[in-house]
C-alpha cells in the first residue's frame, strides 16, 4: 500500500484531485466521461508529466468489462451508469466506455491509502469490485446513499446498500459527513438544526462576513473535504452507523421538498 497515493473515483472536474495534490498526495483520477477525462489531463498537465497525477478514463464497476453503457447527463456531475440517475435533469446521452474493477485498478496503479468514490448511485458496486484484492485501502469514502430521496423513502433498504457493501469488504468503523457543511453526523440532530431560524440567521451572517465555514476552508464549495482521522470525532460501529443513517435521512427527507435530490452525505470507512 502506498500511503501517499489517493484514488479519486469520479474525478469529474478535478476539484478533489486538486485538493489532494495540495495536501501532498499523488492521485489516480478516475473518470468515465471521455470529455471530462480529457479536461483533467489538460488541467493537470504538469502533474501528469511529473507522475503526480494519472488519469484513467474508465467507468468503475464490480469487474473488468470491455464495454459498459455510461449515461452522460446534461449536468456533468449527474452522469451515471444508472439511466434514471443521469436523467434527473433531462434526457441523457448513452455512450460506451470501458469498465474496470477496483481490484484490477489496484493491480495497475497500486493500492491507495485512501479511496474516494462518488459515481452517482454506483458506489456499492464499485466497492464490491475489491473482493479479489488481498490488500484494501486503509480509508474509503462513498456517497452514503446516492439515490433520490424519494426512492429511498419508498424502499428503505436502499439506504443501507453502501454501508453493507463496505462492511462486506471488511470495513468495521464508520463516520457520516454532511457534504454541504462537512460536519460529522452523530446522534445529535443536524438537518432539523440547520433549518432552525437561529442557524439560518447565523449562516447568512457568516456568508455576509465572508466566513462560509469548513467548506470554505477546503477552497471550494464542491470539494469532498477531509478524510481518515483528519475528520475528527469518533468512529462508530456498523449498528450505530445504520441507526444514524436512518435518523439523518428521515430529517433530510422531511426538509427537502424536491424528492429527486440525493441524500447528500458521505460515509467514510476504515478497518
Amino acid at each position: 500500500m502506498d500511503r501517499k497515493l489517493i484514488f479519486d473515483v469520479g474525478a469529474n472536474d478535478g476539484t478533489d484531485t486538486a485538493y489532494y495534490l495540495g495536501l501532498g498526495y499523488s492521485v489516480v483520477a478516475i473518470e468515465a466521461d471521455p470529455r471530462l477525462a480529457a479536461r483533467l489531463r489538460e488541467r493537470f498537465a504538469v502533474e501528469v508529466d511529473t507522475g503526480m497525477v494519472k488519469v484513467a478514463n474508465v467507468a468503475v464497476t464490480d469487474e473488468d468489462c470491455a464495454e459498459v453503457a455510461l449515461y452522460r447527463s446534461q449536468v456533468d456531475t449527474e452522469s451515471s451508469l444508472i439511466p434514471s440517475m443521469a436523467e434527473r435533469s433531462g434526457p441523457a446521452e448513452r455512450i460506451v466506455v470501458a469498465g474496470r474493477g477496483l481490484c484490477s485498478l489496484f493491480g495497475e496503479y497500486g493500492v491507495p491509502w485512501y479511496c474516494k468514490i462518488d459515481i452517482e448511485g454506483y458506489d456499492a458496486m464499485a466497492v464490491s469490485g475489491m473482493s479479489g484484492s488481498q490488500v484494501r485501502p486503509d480509508y474509503i469514502s462513498c456517497e452514503a446513499a446516492g439515490r433520490p430521496i424519494g426512492d429511498i423513502a419508498r424502499d428503505e433498504t436502499l439506504l443501507y446498500v453502501v454501508l453493507d457493501a463496505l462492511a462486506a469488504q471488511g470495513y468495521r468503523f464508520f463516520k457520516l459527513v454532511d457534504q454541504e457543511s462537512l460536519q460529522l453526523l452523530t446522534d445529535a440532530g443536524h438537518y432539523d438544526r440547520v433549518h432552525s431560524w437561529s442557524f439560518r440567521v447565523r449562516t447568512k451572517w457568516e456568508r455576509w462576513l465572508g466566513r462560509p465555514g469548513r467548506k470554505g476552508l477546503c477552497g471550494s464549495a464542491s470539494v469532498s473535504g477531509p478524510f481518515g482521522d483528519e475528520l475528527g470525532g469518533e468512529w462508530a460501529d456498523y449498528e450505530t452507523t445504520r441507526r444514524r443513517l436512518r435518523l439523518h435521512f428521515t430529517h433530510y427527507d422531511h426538509y427537502t421538498k424536491n424528492k429527486q435530490f440525493i441524500f447528500w452525505a458521505d460515509i467514510h470507512g476504515k478497518y
